[in-house]
């Protein structure tokens, strides 16, 4: 059987993907990282422009890059590069109103995307629940939480052990 080529962004994916039927294309921006994938025995490719000529049409491109201006770059290069009926699979953190954006500008064009990320990250999903009006008090106080568990020295969880030791009688230890 002739081995099936995806491309994957990252050495974890190639170790994820890495199945006897596929071989997967190897892409990073920094190219020592892109050896590395090749070390793991994906087939390294060292532009956006290489990858799309390895992959047999109809193309799939997995990207696994986070939220920000790096992701839009290599979409936006994508876009330029891909034919209609290809297809873009996000696997990165988006926020999901970027996600139909490209979505729909992937469309105009004949192409397609997949935001198979989780893309429901809790500060977008709090500010969406604002938006609309929504209670959601669970992904709130988890968001808040996470905040608070990020600090090295937080006051507020310095209050909230203090009453737990003078309402609950817990006892208060330091680090």
């Amino acid at each position: 059987m002739e081995k099936m080529p995806v491309m994957a962004a990252a050495t974890d994916m190639t170790d994820r993907a890495g199945q006897p039927e596929m071989a997967i294309i190897g892409y990073n921006r920094d190219p020592d990282k892109t050896r590395e994938v090749a070390l793991e025995g994906a087939i390294p490719a060292f532009s956006l422009a290489e990858i799309v000529g390895l992959l047999p049409k109809p193309r799939a491109v997995w990207l696994m890059l986070p939220a920000g201006a790096a992701k839009q770059a290599q979409m936006d290069e994508l876009s330029g590069l891909l034919e209609p009926g290809d297809l873009i699979i996000d696997g990165g953190n988006s926020r999901y109103t970027d996600s139909q954006r490209r979505a729909t500008a992937l469309a105009e064009h004949g192409k397609h995307l997949i935001d198979a990320a989780d893309s429901g990250e809790g500060r977008w999903t709090v500010e969406e629940a604002i938006r609309l009006c929504v209670p959601a008090p669970v992904v709130s106080a988890a968001l808040f939480a996470r905040f608070a568990s990020q600090q090295e020295d937080s006051p507020t969880l310095k209050v909230v052990t203090a009453l737990r030791n003078q309402f609950g009688g817990h006892a208060v230890r330091s680090s």
